[in-house]
């Protein structure tokens, strides 16, 4: 997951704007990619929901872009959190808003 995180193009221009805030920017990115974004925070989600991943490593290691996402108004604008098809993503960034309040601790993070 993380290989693909790191590699797919399209992931790291949406990461480079959310890291920016440029709401331009991100205003001109395709929905696709956008949806294809969220869709693949589902999937870290499903991979958490079906313990394959600990919900802490998840955190560590993915949580701080769907986080930026969640609080674009611009990046959301199109994304409804009341319709059923966008419960997983919200479910996660409910569990990771959660986990930033208290932390885990670093050191004792292992598969």
């Amino acid at each position: 997951m993380m290989e693909r995180f790191n590699d797919d193009e399209r992931f790291l221009k949406i990461r480079n704007l959310l890291d920016r805030g440029d709401e331009d920017a991100i205003r001109q990115l395709p929905q696709g990619e956008r949806r294809e974004f969220l869709g693949f925070v589902e999937e870290v989600a499903i991979l958490t929901n079906s313990k394959l991943i600990p919900r802490e490593i998840a955190y560590y290691m993915f949580s701080y872009y769907p986080l930026k996402a969640a609080e674009s108004p611009v990046f959301m604008e199109t994304i409804d959190p009341d319709l059923q098809y966008w419960k997983v993503f919200f479910g996660f960034v409910n569990q990771m808003r959660k986990l930033e309040a208290s932390p885990p601790a670093v050191k004792r993070f292992r598969f």
